[in-house]
């Protein structure tokens, strides 16, 4: 009777273990979720603070789902973007890609997609710039966003004054677009 009883004891502590990590990790991605909204809406006013949030979810990627991990990559891409780390933000921006790619999260997969046409922009990298800026475009198309779209043609542009030649970069864009 007492190894029944020890049993049933193991059983529930081990039911409530698992209870709770279930509880935990939701309570956990939600908790990240939040500091990854806090972290982008410091991007462009407090880029230091926004790096110490987003580099939190970074070295905790093993308690957060890929999601947020790919969040926090493409958030710390753009800090190293602004910060002239170049190397360091295509990196994290080709990984952000990677696990996007992977869940198939459209959202994930435009958000990074410009933001490494952003980056070969800033590396005098046209070519690769232009395919980033126009496989972005052509998603956003394809699952009709607009503001995706408009996000993409907004950097087409910036491209063309950088480069100087909208001729050009109409030619370039119109055989990646085929």
């Amino acid at each position: 009777m007492q190894h029944l009883q020890k049993a049933g004891i193991i059983f529930c502590m081990l039911l409530a273990l698992f209870g709770c990590k279930q509880k935990s990790t939701e309570e956990s991605d939600a908790r990240y979720a939040l500091i990854i909204q806090q972290a982008d809406s410091l991007l462009r006013i407090a880029p230091d603070s926004a790096q110490t949030l987003y580099t939190q979810v970074y070295d905790d990627s093993n308690k957060c789902g890929p999601t947020l991990f790919a969040g926090s990559l493409i958030g710390l891409s753009t800090i190293y973007k602004g910060q002239g780390k170049l190397d360091s933000a295509v990196y994290m921006a080709q990984r952000s890609r990677e696990i996007s790619n992977e869940l198939g999260d459209t959202s994930l997969i435009l958000r990074s997609l410009l933001l490494s046409g952003n980056i070969f922009n800033a590396q005098h990298k046209n070519k690769e710039a232009l395919e980033f800026y126009s496989n972005g475009l052509k998603l956003a198309r394809s699952i009709g966003s607009p503001d995706d779209e408009n996000g993409f043609l907004i950097s087409i542009g910036k491209f063309e004054d950088a480069v100087g030649s909208v001729v050009g970069t109409s030619v370039m864009l119109q055989v990646f677009l085929e």
